[in-house]
């Protein structure tokens, strides 16, 4: 049995994915909230072989692990594993899979509206608008500017040259200290504080690991100027929530556009909610990383073509079929085989995984 235990926001069910994977026998899909609950997650995994994981709030922990031990496979939507408890998937025998790159496009394409939304309070002057105003300010132009990328996998290198062709100036920072690869993309490289001091805009596009956690905080913000925005689709913990909250309260910068938050979803009453409602910009558009639907047969573009990805590798693994997927992103485990450290050599194949940054 294949399941999908966190298809809300849905976009799995009905897809061309999801009927691929009903021809080789039961497929449930849970499109409601509540994977977000470990025990509510136990119960929708039950006695599967494979879970499509869509949503990074669904969290595989050890007691998922423990409680659910015919589960064989993870494949997940997208590139960050940080939900998976990679050791513990290792040592239980369970494949981890992810999907990278195919959403990069999209998602550099969302953080580049995210960017204008809030240099343009795109979101204000809609809310005016409706309300019977005639809002008149003075907006940001972009042209000219300076857009910081930190991370320059497949979406920081695609985010830098959208950027470029909207006439900005672009500068680099990479994990890897790997500045050929930031030259190549077009943008100059910088170490982390003079890119906040110099950037009119930076945008966020690494993945969540313990060194990440909290990348922009207090610290980072008061050295951003008062007119910078700050773009994240890559993980909500990248940015601490409450700094930034009161960044916006203060003015410290003129705005956020984010894709991902601490909580996902948002509780209704959540701070974000509240201060979304003030003066100052924090822009979320869209439901998620929006991307076009393709005809019937093809592969979809944007999100839908991840889930169709994701749900591919479950519907060859439930199928008895080894995924073909280059390695070493995703490698069947050796059971009970150690590496140095400790680590399962399964535990490592996402771990290990070339970084995107």
């Amino acid at each position: 049995m294949i399941v999908v235990p966190d298809d809300f926001p849905s976009v799995f069910a009905g897809s061309a994915a999801h009927e691929r994977a009903k021809q080789l026998g039961e497929v449930r899909v849970y499109s409601e909230r509540g994977a977000d609950d470990e025990a509510e997650l136990i119960r929708r995994i039950g006695k599967a072989r494979v879970a499509v994981n869509i949503r990074a709030h669904a969290r595989f922990t050890d007691g998922v692990f423990i409680a659910c031990p015919t589960l064989k496979m993870v494949s997940v939507w997208g590139t960050g594993t940080d939900n998976v408890d990679l050791n513990t998937a290792g040592m239980r025998g369970v494949t981890v899979c992810n999907t990278p790159g195919v959403n990069a496009f999209a998602v550099a394409e969302h953080a580049l509206t995210l960017m204008l939304a809030v240099a343009r309070k795109i979101t204000i002057l809609d809310r005016e608008m409706r309300a019977g105003k005639w809002p008149r300010e003075m907006l940001t132009q972009l042209l000219g500017k300076t857009l910081g990328v930190f991370g320059m996998g497949t979406i920081g290198r695609r985010m830098a040259a959208l950027g470029r062709g909207i006439g900005m100036g672009v500068l680099g920072w990479s994990a890897t200290g790997d500045e050929g690869r930031i030259r190549a993309a077009g943008a100059t490289p910088c170490g982390k504080e003079e890119i906040l001091r110099r950037a009119d805009v930076v945008s966020l596009h690494m993945r969540l690991t313990s060194e990440t956690r909290g990348f922009i905080g207090k610290k980072e913000l008061a050295v951003m100027k008062p007119s910078a925005i700050l773009v994240n689709t890559g993980r909500g913990a990248l940015v601490e929530r409450d700094a930034l909250l009161a960044a916006l309260r203060e003015r410290q910068i003129m705005g956020a556009g984010l894709d991902v938050f601490h909580q996902e979803p948002l509780p209704p009453q959540g701070q974000a909610h509240r201060h979304r409602r003030r003066p100052g910009p924090l822009t979320r558009a869209g439901p998620g990383r929006v991307g076009s639907l393709t005809p019937p047969r093809a592969p979809p573009a944007g999100p839908r073509r991840g889930a169709w990805r994701a749900g591919r590798r479950g519907a060859r693994s439930a199928g008895g079929r080894r995924c073909r997927v280059p390695p070493p992103r995703c490698r069947p485990p050796r059971p009970g085989r150690r590496g140095p450290g400790g680590d399962c050599p399964a535990s490592r194949t996402a771990r290990n995984a070339p970084s995107r940054n």
